[in-house]
């Protein structure tokens, strides 16, 4: 299932370096007679590649599970990330939502039995940035917002003996928690780097550097059981986004 991914990112990386190639050469000062100054901007941003995200934050189920499994859940994530934007001068005002490309799963073998614990990261943000830099060149821009971000876990755990399909009823038992879920609300920070758009219609890349962290720290629940002593957990994560840039310019 991976490598047809994989091919999918390397044509679609081909297909905007053709495009950038076209639109805009950010290498290379443009022609005189194409420089135009624009007061406003709608961007339409998306991951030609996975970006990253490291995970500080949900320790509590961390500790549960190395208490218990001797497991932990991976903390670096990658995720596709897609978002519109809007610029006035230089007041940016932006909508984002990302998930992950696959769940993230962690596993450790106890013979004769293998856990795995599977999770699944969606998130979403509206941030408002001032450029505080703006050149000639491009935009350094300084993002604050607020956000929602929602955790399924899956743990499950395997017998790694035979398995008979003619005698079902005497395999060896296998066990499954009930889906976990966490939501919480978010604050967001981040830096961006953005060049400046010198055509009506141009292609761009981008460069984001962000931290987003949870607001209040909500109890993990299940949609599928009544859970009993269950415990709360906050959200923190660095993430980094290097994403695509269709840029609409308008006087």
């Amino acid at each position: 299932m991976k490598t047809p991914l994989f091919l999918f990112v390397l044509f679609l990386t081909m297909g905007c370096s053709s495009v950038f190639g076209q639109v805009i050469d950010l290498d290379v000062e443009p022609e005189e007679e194409l420089l135009e100054t624009f007061e406003k901007s709608t961007m339409f941003y998306l991951s030609p590649v996975p970006s990253l995200s490291y995970n500080f934050g949900y320790n509590n189920m961390n500790q549960k599970l190395n208490a218990e499994f001797d497991l932990n859940q991976r903390r670096f994530i990658e995720f596709i990330a897609a978002g519109i934007a809007w610029r006035k001068k230089d007041m940016f005002y932006s909508i984002f939502g990302a998930f992950p490309i696959f769940p993230t799963t962690a596993s450790v073998q106890n013979r004769p039995v293998r856990t795995f614990v599977d999770t699944r990261d969606v998130f979403f943000d509206f941030k408002i940035g001032k450029a505080v830099v703006a050149n000639d060149r491009y935009y350094l821009i300084l993002h604050a917002g607020a956000g929602f971000q929602a955790r399924s876990l899956y743990l499950r755990q395997v017998d790694s003996r035979s398995f008979d399909l003619n005698d079902l009823p005497n395999n060896p038992p296998n066990f499954a928690w009930p889906k976990l879920d966490h939501f919480s609300g978010t604050y967001d920070v981040a830096i961006e780097y953005l060049p400046r758009a010198y055509r009506p219609i141009s292609v761009m890349q981008s460069v984001q550097l962000g931290y987003r962290g949870g607001i209040g720290t909500p109890m993990w629940r299940s949609s599928e059981v009544n859970i009993q002593n269950s415990f709360s957990d906050r959200v923190s994560a660095l993430y980094l986004r290097v994403l695509v840039v269709i840029s609409r310019e308008k006087q």
